[in-house]
């Protein structure tokens, strides 16, 4: 499973300037102790229940759920399940319904998501989010949206790899090693019907093909390229840290590998690998500087949603008689 990554930032067309961070960290968080139940369990999206549930052991990290079965959603609803029973009821039968991880960065315009298959997409987390913001403060103008983090590995980054486990190319029709990939499935397929081969080769266990990766990189490089879209896996040091997909010259979106082990859960691993991911903080200066993003986080609109009393208007008579009981108890 992959954690990917997202830059996140605030666009208002009647804003200077449009393009602008402001942390939503500070407002999941508020929304997850402050919002009552009723707007909590408000959301819906194509006609789909979505519920946004803070993990509990982690800062930062949340479960992102969407419920298609009217008893589960009622049972949620009424808070009659609590975060477990839920999620098992959600493994036992998967047509009820699913959930995503979700990491908000607490010093970058950054939010990471794993999303197993069925589970709900970033662009879903996006409309949730602006469905919030607008039913918080609805003379908002400003839209949240997310892009990609992407990195471009280079042939010095791929030459400083200590350990590469495998790697793989393409041989295009245009490239002086075409014919001779070709012999190798005989003479009868004329050349104009394959369009590229793509190769990959894999170590044997506990093997290291670095230096063959490095070969492939001189033939992937200059103006006499015989290959194209090299990429490989790999890290810096043999011994320490997790295996990297490295895809030279190219964009691709920063990952991390999120499995699921006896000994660490994935709310673990996932609070463990997104904030110290090396790649990111770089990433996203990068992007930031190149959408001429403000970085001041500053924003009249926005910043009431981060403010504790801004839930006041959605409690019900029969929330606020509770909460009264309950103080009065406590």
């Amino acid at each position: 499973m992959k954690l990917r990554y997202f830059n996140y930032f605030f666009y208002d067309a009647d804003a200077t300037p449009q393009k602008f961070y402001f942390s939503i960290s500070s407002i999941f968080n508020n929304f997850s102790r402050n919002a009552p139940t009723n707007l909590k369990k408000s959301f819906v999206i194509d006609r789909k229940k979505y519920y946004l549930i803070p993990e509990g052991n982690h800062d930062n990290l949340y479960y992102f759920i969407t419920a298609n079965d009217s008893d589960l959603i009622k049972s949620i609803d009424t808070e009659n399940l609590n975060l477990t029973d839920i999620q098992e009821r959600l493994h036992a039968n998967e047509s009820l319904g699913s959930y995503a991880y979700i990491m908000v960065s607490d010093a970058l315009p950054v939010v990471s998501i794993l999303s197993t298959f069925g589970s709900p997409r970033i662009d879903a987390f996006s409309l949730f989010s602006n469905l919030l913001f607008t039913k918080l403060a609805p003379t908002n103008t400003a839209t949240l949206n997310f892009s990609p983090l992407m990195r471009q590995a280079t042939s010095s980054q791929i030459d400083s790899l200590e350990l590469i486990a495998s790697a793989g190319f393409i041989v295009n029709n245009e490239s002086s090693m075409f014919s001779a990939v070709k012999e190798l499935f005989g003479d009868d397929t004329p050349d104009d019907s394959i369009g590229e081969f793509k190769i990959t080769v894999s170590r044997k266990d506990g093997s290291n093909i670095s230096s063959f990766a490095r070969h492939l990189v001189t033939k992937a490089s200059g103006e006499n390229t015989q290959i194209s879209q090299l990429n490989v896996r790999g890290k810096p040091d043999a011994i320490t840290g997790a295996m990297t997909d490295y895809l030279l010259d190219m964009n691709q979106q920063i990952t991390d590998e999120i499995n699921k082990l006896r000994t660490r859960t994935i709310e673990e691993q996932i609070s463990e690998k997104a904030p110290v991911n090396p790649d990111i903080t770089q990433a996203s200066t990068v992007f930031c500087e190149e959408e001429n993003i403000n970085l001041a986080d500053e924003h009249i609109l926005l910043s009431t949603c981060s403010a504790r009393d801004v839930y006041q208007q959605f409690i019900t008579p029969a929330e606020a008689n509770q909460a009264t009981e309950e103080e009065s108890n406590g």
